[in-house]
C-alpha cells in the first residue's frame, strides 16, 4: 500500500510504502531537451516480512530480477495508457 504524503505541483510525488517492503518512494517528473517527459523513481524500502528479511542476502538477485520485470510492465501499461489518452485527444 502507498499513500502520498506531499505532492509538488504534478512535478513530484512523496510517498510511504506498507505492506511487504515499508520505506518512502519519491516520484519526479521532468521535461527533456526533446520536449519528453522522464519519470525518476527512487525507493528507499526494507522488508517488513520474515522470510524476506531472512533470504535477502542469497535471494537479492530474485528480488532484484522480480523488480526489474514489475517495473516493466508497469512502464508498458503506463505507456499504453498514455498512448490511448492522447489518442483520443
Amino acid at each position: 500500500m502507498y499513500h502520498p504524503t506531499h505532492v509538488e505541483t504534478l512535478n513530484e510525488v512523496t510517498f510511504n510504502a506498507g505492506g511487504d517492503l515499508a520505506g518512502e518512494g519519491r516520484v519526479t517528473l521532468s521535461s527533456t531537451s526533446n520536449g519528453q517527459t522522464q519519470m525518476d523513481i527512487e525507493w528507499r524500502v526494507r522488508p517488513t516480512s520474515h522470510w524476506m528479511t531472512f533470504f535477502s542476502p542469497v535471494a537479492r538477485p530474485v528480488f532484484t530480477y522480480a523488480h526489474a520485470a514489475l517495473m516493466r510492465r508497469g512502464e508498458a501499461g503506463l505507456r499504453a495508457y498514455l498512448a490511448r489518452k492522447t489518442d483520443k485527444n
